[in-house]
């Protein structure tokens, strides 16, 4: 559509209504300062009006000029009629803080159109940016009250009150969506999320009865099956899809979820012989190479593995397990340089990933380059502060250089972020355990160990596990 304007105004520099379309398509690419340089460009601007304004507007936003774009707005006659006028209005006075002719506009824009439930999103997210939840919650319950037909809207309530913790209602909300497929599959989702597998198991075989061929519920039910010590069961209804007539990327899921059972069971054989055969017509199936690199690794045979590994990587830069898997494979296979490479380059891409970070961090250790190690794990704390995991690695190997002082600020920050959590009193301990004092590193342990009473495991990932280093 862009080139097409903008051939027309090559033909044409004159051809008016090509220009107003070509900046109102730069304000949606939000290009602004080139929508405001077309907009100049009119011959005949008045013959465009209330919409000239509107997209002028759109572009001084788009450029942070919130008060321009209020003056831009006065202009347009009977603004307060005009749904769009009053929307821009209540972005720009919400970012100069203008609390109340923001909640003035938004008033105006409802009294245009009661039913848009843009105004109570816009109204709940300014309460949610401000910490009032309640609020937030009630201008959610209004757009649904005001929809009441609107499954979408009901759907989006719940998943809006799952994001503001209030889950009990946030219950209630998805029990009472209807029985539509896409409906079904949220609440299932939102059962398995909570830890209620009976319930998306329930929600789940319901599904599939009536669409046999819902490959995503399939899948899902598989996996509850699974983890819940049932493979096979979990091979049944894997089975049973499979004798469907499926399409070509429906029967590849399914046979690499069978793969993925055969792997659990320590049959590596069968699951090798399944990748093999999707492999066999998709080369392209890049979960297939990603899955057959990993049983090769387990199986060292190294040069097979890195092959199917690094094609995944090559083709799915940001697969993170995809370049962690080909960096160890390269490191067996006595390529440690490049090993690092692949690491260094993924971080670059992802430098918040502390996966990555801690992948890398180990291979510094397996080489006894501890400040490197340091210097590493110090950029990503600096780019997330709370960062726990990265906090308690760095503290292990300031422990072990006898950097105690250190090592003891790193632990003790862990207890300040997760207080209510045993991880940081069990470093303290071990930390104290090093220097030789056992009667404190008890104390830390009893802290650690009162912490496992009263509280349950963090949802973060705070595993105390030891990192498998030189250390």
């Amino acid at each position: 559509a862009y080139s097409l304007f903008h051939t027309a105004l090559e033909l044409n520099p004159n051809y008016d209504i090509a220009r107003i379309e070509l900046a109102s398509l730069l304000t949606l690419a939000r290009k602004g300062k080139e929508a405001l340089k077309e907009l100049k460009l009119l011959k005949h601007p008045e013959n465009f009006e209330p919409r000239i304004y509107i997209i002028k507007a759109n572009a001084l936003i788009l450029q942070k000029r919130y008060q321009d774009a209020i003056e831009v707005l006065s202009k347009v006659k009977d603004g307060n009629k005009n749904k769009s006028v009053q929307i821009l209005l209540s972005i720009c006075f919400k970012k100069t803080d203008d609390y109340k002719n923001m909640k003035d506009a938004v008033e105006k824009w409802r009294k245009i159109e009661p039913k848009d439930p843009k105004s109570y999103i816009f109204m709940a997210n300014y309460a949610a940016e401000h910490g009032n939840k309640v609020w937030a919650a009630r201008e959610l319950k209004e757009m649904v009250s005001i929809n009441p037909s609107d499954t979408k809207l009901k759907l989006f309530q719940g998943q809006a009150l799952e994001r503001l913790g209030f889950i009990e209602d946030a219950m209630k909300v998805y029990d009472s969506l209807p029985s539509e497929k896409d409906m079904m599959k949220a609440k299932a989702d939102f059962w398995f999320r909570h830890k209620n597998l009976k319930k998306a198991e329930k929600i789940l075989r319901e599904i599939i009865n009536k669409y046999p061929k819902d490959i995503e519920s399939v899948l899902k039910l598989g996996e509850i099956l699974a983890n819940t010590g049932r493979i096979r069961e979990a091979y049944t209804v894997l089975d049973k899809s499979l004798k469907c007539e499926l399409k070509k990327k429906d029967w590849e899921k399914l046979i690499i979820a069978k793969a993925r059972l055969k792997i659990s069971q320590g049959r590596l054989k069968e699951a090798q012989m399944l990748c093999e055969d999707v492999l066999k017509k998709d080369q392209a199936m890049m979960d297939a190479h990603l899955l057959l690199g990993k049983i090769l690794l387990i199986k060292g045979k190294l040069n097979n593995a890195e092959v199917h590994l690094n094609q995944v990587a090559v083709t799915q830069p940001n697969n993170i397990e995809a370049q962690i898997l080909l960096a160890r494979c390269q490191w067996l296979n006595k390529k440690e340089s490049i090993a690092e490479e692949t690491l260094k380059n993924a971080l670059k891409k992802d430098p918040k990933n502390h996966r990555l970070r801690k992948e890398l961090a180990r291979y510094y250790l397996k080489k006894e380059e501890y400040d490197q190690a340091i210097n590493l794990l110090d950029k990503g704390i600096e780019l997330n502060k709370e960062d726990i995991l990265l906090l308690k690695i760095r503290g292990e190997i300031k422990t072990f250089l006898k950097r105690y002082n250190e090592a003891e600020n790193d632990f003790n920050k862990i207890i300040r972020l997760q207080p209510e959590f045993p991880l940081g009193y069990m470093e303290m301990g071990r930390l104290f355990l090093a220097k030789k004092n056992t009667n404190e590193a008890l104390n830390w342990f009893k802290k650690a160990y009162n912490c496992l009473l009263y509280t349950s495991p963090s949802p973060r990932d705070l595993s105390t596990s030891r990192m498998p280093s030189s250390a």
